[in-house]
């Protein structure tokens, strides 16, 4: 419980500072920004496109939710209330998706430059929506799993799949315009401020652990 409050602090203190920076610039693309949003202009590829889609398509919809409500089943299996559980997993995404919508919404930071966008977009920039939908998924299956699966292959597979999806996401909305770069770090954060901070509070994360079919 220590290290997770401890990490939704840092997470949380990195995301108000970088917050503060973003307005104290006047919602302006820091030069980091600019530079890797011109770099994937510049390198696209009609192939990598469309991956890239379709991994940004992924952030969001049907696949975080079915993440979380896997996330809550497992959470609550010990106490029999899976149904329950799945159901407060999805419930805890669209908490989580509407606070960042209220501080997109508030922050009101402009998108990059709609000629480099490959998607239509609307809505503010800071946080990514789909980084942030998607890291809350990643993250809380990912911890649960760490907390209440057996160590083995299937488990660590099941983990580093989860994280490299967490982060194609994030680098898809920047490769297709739809966001800069410190919109895609604000939504990791975002994420893992929240996940972090709750997940301390579910009692039925506790150390016994059941195996994971491979």
């Amino acid at each position: 419980m220590a290290r997770s409050l401890l990490t939704a602090a840092v997470s949380g203190v990195l995301f108000v500072l970088l917050t503060v920076a973003v307005l104290v610039h006047g919602r302006e693309p820091f030069g980091i920004d600019t530079t890797l949003t011109n770099w994937a202009v510049e390198h696209r590829s009609s192939g990598l496109t469309q991956v890239m889609r379709a991994i940004t398509d992924s952030g969001t919809g049907v696949v975080p939710i079915l993440l979380m409500a896997l996330a809550g089943a497992l959470a609550a299996r010990r106490s029999g209330g899976i149904a329950v559980g799945a159901l407060a997993g999805v419930g805890a995404l669209v908490v989580g998706q509407l606070l960042r919508y209220g501080l997109a919404q508030a922050i009101n930071r402009p998108r990059p430059p709609s000629v480099d966008w490959v998607m239509h977009a609307n809505g503010p920039s800071f946080p990514s929506g789909h980084t942030t939908t998607s890291a809350l998924a990643g993250f809380t299956l990912c911890t649960v799993l760490l907390l209440t699966v057996r160590r083995g292959a299937a488990r660590t597979a099941a983990v580093v799949l989860l994280l490299c999806w967490t982060v194609a996401v994030g680098v898809s909305r920047v490769y297709l315009g739809m966001h800069w770069a410190t919109d895609v770090l604000g939504g990791w954060l975002f994420a893992g401020f929240l996940v972090f901070l709750v997940l301390p509070a579910v009692p039925t994360l506790a150390p016994k652990r059941l195996p994971l079919p491979v």
